[in-house]
């Protein structure tokens, strides 16, 4: 074949970019794994007996909440808080004999949240204690007491209700009476609780410290944090601490004044604002770790749940009473849009998943056997 000038060669490969340098390519790999906190309690858990044989571990996740403590370490919150049964310190651990999800990841990130609050108004141990001053006159105290609130839901008027019988079961404290003491509910939303000694001669004011060895408050935070939470959660103002006037325009106030009648501010029956979920396990390739403004911060938050958003009531019903939310258990789901992403090492598997659940004060939330809060989540990971 005539091939003509010495330069000529065959262009088809050229037009059809065949001999263009190329590189093969692939999507990303995304893997979804979906987790369930029950997952932390396996058949052997439970040890068979002739009250109950856990054959699967569909019989644990059932069962073992019930027969068995948190499954997780109840073994109190710190070493200063008050040490209660089924309050659970450690986090929530949930491991199989194989890897959880292996894959070429570099990245993984909490995507979807399912949480089922059924942590109480009032739990004991938490935030079920305040304390009070009691006297003869309005700057005599003469001793100092707890009123102790029943674990369980309240509405303001059950509120009112079990705190009224508390402070009457005191009987003669410091020498005074509480035997006609009385606890109104709020009338309108805004209003507080309002609380009367009941007789003329008994004098009283909630305390920030106690309770009392004569007047001298002890060093206990554990005590203090219990009786605050308490005093946030029923709307307890300066009024009701023995402060005036209501605004504070001079500072910290040393001697509180007694009183027979005080009224306090709306109270919040929500016991915590948020929910921050934390996990050492899966931020541990990432090198800037999440944490938050407070002197006790934890260094592993991968997500935060504001109670409020989302929430349904057990009656069904999308963002009931706000008036007195926490009254009843709350479940809601978190979707997030745009997910706080974690570096992972893509040689390395997930063989274990470490949750701890926090309330705002950076407490473990409270669990039982009666209030059991449990959560799933869905974790994304990708290349």
């Amino acid at each position: 074949m005539d091939v003509g000038a010495d330069n000529f060669h065959f262009a088809l490969e050229d037009q059809n970019g065949r001999k263009l340098p190329v590189q093969p390519i692939r999507q990303p790999c995304t893997t979804e794994l979906h987790v369930d906190s029950l997952d932390r309690y396996l058949a052997r858990s439970i040890q068979p007996s002739p009250y109950i044989y856990a054959a699967t571990q569909n019989v644990a996740k059932i069962a073992g909440p019930i027969i068995l403590d948190s499954g997780i370490n109840s073994t109190g919150y710190v070493a200063s808080q008050t040490v209660v049964a089924n309050q659970s310190a450690d986090p929530c651990i949930i491991q199989t004999a194989r890897p959880l999800s292996y894959g070429y990841y570099s990245r993984v990130a909490l995507t979807q949240f399912f949480l089922k609050f059924q942590m109480p108004t009032f739990s004991p141990g938490y935030n079920n204690v305040f304390l009070i001053y009691v006297g003869n006159s309005p700057t005599v105290i003469t001793g100092s007491a707890p009123v102790s609130i029943p674990a369980g839901f309240y509405t303001y008027a059950t509120a009112a209700t079990a705190i009224q019988a508390s402070l009457r079961a005191l009987g003669t404290i410091g020498g005074v009476s509480f035997a006609g003491a009385t606890v109104t509910a709020p009338a309108l939303p805004g209003d507080g609780f309002i609380i009367a000694t009941g007789n003329p001669a008994t004098y009283m004011a909630i305390a920030m410290d106690g309770p009392l060895a004569a007047t001298t408050p002890p060093a206990q935070d554990g005590v203090q944090t219990l009786n605050l939470r308490c005093g946030r959660n029923l709307g307890f103002n300066r009024a009701m601490y023995g402060y005036s006037p209501e605004a504070n325009i001079g500072g910290q106030s040393q001697t509180p004044t007694l009183w027979t009648t005080a009224a306090g501010g709306p109270p919040n029956f929500l016991v915590t604002d948020y929910v921050d979920i934390v996990s050492q396990s899966l931020s541990n390739y990432k090198d800037a770790k999440d944490t938050n403004t407070s002197e006790s911060a934890p260094m592993a938050v991968i997500g935060r749940i504001w109670l409020t958003e989302n929430s349904v009531d057990q009656a069904g019903t999308l963002g009931f009473d706000t008036t007195e939310i926490g009254s009843a258990p709350i479940s809601l789901v978190k979707n997030w849009q745009h997910p706080n992403w974690c570096k992972w090492s893509p040689n390395q598997s997930i063989d274990k998943i470490d949750i701890t659940l926090l309330d705002m004060f950076g407490y473990p939330l409270y669990w039982s056997s009666n209030y059991q809060t449990e959560w799933s989540m869905t974790l994304t990971l990708t290349e």
